[in-house]
């Protein structure tokens, strides 16, 4: 009966958005391997071939479960490619575990990231089909055909390419700091009436500040440019841990000009983001050819360090 029918239909896609559930769980809560026992090329070249595969077979089911539902499936026609969905995932998901073999923690943190991403939409798209009377495909389902496609597209393949990209978006990072410093700075107008506005003498300091965020923004991108040809992933690593800290410390400088400014909360900003600086430039000097601009790196900085120092000096 229809009645009969959609009570199995309905168990079907709780099962499903269960298993969905159960394996996004076991995924994150998988084992990691020592990191000595470290994938050699041949087997990251591998590792990667299966990869694809399996988000491509996922991407397959995805789309053959929307035409089935799309025909008033019967339930044992449901039930297999649902299995068959399910299987695909699980391999896919059981794949990527091994994913702490990859030479290299960003490439890591960039496969896990791209498999927790699938997984998730899976269980979104599991999840709508269960509580859709009609059992239609819900927009969920491109959701997952998306994920699959922006996947394959743009998950890294080395560690190289992964740092690289962590390198870029530190950067839009700190480049809306920028902005947003910027835009302050050229709407500025003083009114002594306005407590959130700043003087004359707070311009100064606000200006010498969106100094040293430029010089962030020149060393990010001078550091994307020159890691294309480093291929040692200890020392890859090693740097970009150097570098993550740079659009957090942007962020307390842009924030500490805001008005009414504490000279104390300046400083402070300020000097913790020209030592990263400092350090930053030195550990690029480890990895690669980077002694001209790590020298041209320390010297602005440090003139803008001095320069802010003297403008705050000057605050009434």
């Amino acid at each position: 009966t229809h009645r009969e029918r959609e009570r199995l239909m309905d168990k079907i896609f709780t099962e499903f958005a269960s298993q969905c559930s159960t394996l996004q769980e076991k995924f994150d809560r998988g084992k990691e391997t020592d990191q000595e026992d470290v994938f050699s090329q041949e087997e990251v070249d591998a590792f990667f071939t299966t990869f694809d595969k399996n988000v491509a077979a996922v991407d397959a089911r995805t789309a053959q479960l929307g035409v089935l539902l799309d025909s008033q499936p019967s339930t044992e026609d449901t039930r297999s490619l649902v299995q068959l969905f399910m299987l695909a995932l699980i391999a896919f998901a059981s794949h990527a575990l091994r994913l702490s073999r990859l030479p290299g923690k960003y490439l890591q943190g960039s496969v896990r990231t791209a498999t927790t991403q699938l997984l998730q939409t899976c269980h979104t798209f599991a999840e709508a089909m269960a509580t859709d009377p009609a059992h239609r495909v819900p927009q969920s389902a491109g959701a997952v055909l998306q994920t699959c496609t922006d996947i394959r597209t743009t998950t890294p393949k080395t560690n190289t390419e992964a740092v690289r990209a962590a390198v870029l978006s530190t950067g839009r990072v700190c480049k809306d700091g920028l902005a947003e410093l910027e835009q302050e700075l050229s709407s500025w107008q003083e009114d002594e009436e306005d407590e959130e506005a700043w003087s004359t003498e707070q311009l100064q300091v606000a200006k010498q500040c969106r100094e040293l965020v430029q010089i962030t923004v020149g060393l990010l991108k001078s550091m994307h440019t020159q890691l294309k040809s480093v291929q040692d992933w200890r020392k890859l690593d090693s740097v970009a841990d150097e570098m993550r800290r740079l659009s957090e410390l942007c962020d307390d400088v842009v924030m500490s000009t805001y008005a009414p400014c504490d000279p104390d909360d300046i400083t402070a900003a300020t000097q913790a983001l020209h030592g990263a600086h400092t350090t930053l430039a030195a550990a690029l000097c480890e990895v690669c050819d980077f002694a001209k601009q790590a020298d041209s790196v320390t010297t602005q900085s440090a003139a803008a360090m001095q320069a802010t120092t003297a403008a705050l000096k000057a605050l009434p």
